[in-house]
């Protein structure tokens, strides 16, 4: 905007110079102007009465024409051209979007030593629980198939695992022992011994030991409370239930080996 202004200020000085440049140049030229003188012949007896005519006309010729005056030359001053507005630029910052936070880790209890060894030990037990009842179907399935006859294998029946001093199995076709690990609960309140008690068992659809005797076939112990504490240990055995089930019998069979 101020280079503008000085632009236009310096274009009016320019015309103002130039046209008092012109008007002195004007009237410089009208001054110089060229007479020409005429020689005139008068008489010698006319001379008295020319000679004061001579004079006026040589006092008119002598006298110089007035001078011409110019007209003063007046030059419209140049407007000054407007200047151009400069575009607004604006300087806003972009807005800047914060990050979203991230999540911080969720810090997981440390496992004490006692923890570990109890979750060791009940992953043991699950596994040796899955084990037995794996072992029970697959005995109780070949029971099933082979009937009565094959009930019975070494003096000893069904899936029968021998212990340190107590083993035990079942016989009942379709049905497994729940809780305890998949074995029947074992007998207490007995006398030393060593031998086998076998007995025989009613189950309804329940999967509860409704009867409980034991069996002449297969037992080869004669102590009373031995053959007792196996005939209870029998009716606390619970199996799986099947409602409306018909009532099945089945054996438990108790190995006995304390000295």
């Amino acid at each position: 905007m101020l280079r503008d202004r000085l632009i236009a200020l310096v274009i009016t000085l320019t015309l103002h110079i130039l046209g008092v440049a012109l008007l002195f140049w004007i009237t410089l030229s009208s001054r110089v102007v060229s007479h020409t003188k005429e020689i005139t012949l008068i008489p010698v007896g006319v001379l008295e009465e020319s000679t004061s005519q001579e004079v006026a006309a040589a006092a008119v010729a002598s006298s110089p024409a007035p001078e011409p005056v110019a007209p003063p030359v007046t030059t419209k001053p140049t407007p000054p051209t407007p200047a151009k507005e400069a575009p607004l630029v604006s300087h806003s910052k972009p807005e800047q979007t914060m990050p979203a936070p991230k999540p911080k880790p969720v810090e997981q209890p440390q496992e004490t030593a006692a923890e570990r060894e109890a979750r060791e030990a009940k992953k043991a037990q699950e596994e040796e629980r899955r084990r037995r009842e794996e072992i029970n179907r697959k005995v109780v399935g070949a029971f099933g198939k082979g009937g009565s006859k094959s009930q019975e294998h070494n003096g000893a029946e069904g899936n029968a695992s021998q212990g340190k001093s107590i083993g035990s199995g079942f016989s009942l076709a379709g049905r497994s022992i729940t809780g305890n690990g998949g074995m029947p609960a074992r007998p207490t309140g007995f006398r030393p011994t060593r031998g086998t008690v076998v007995v025989r068992i009613v189950v309804n659809d329940e999967g509860r030991v409704i009867e409980a005797s034991e069996r002449l076939r297969g037992t080869n112990v004669t102590d009373p409370t031995t053959l007792q504490a196996a005939v209870r240990a029998a009716k606390a055995t619970r199996f799986n239930p099947q409602p409306g089930a018909a009532d099945q019998e089945g054996t438990i069979t108790y190995h006995f080996d304390i000295q």
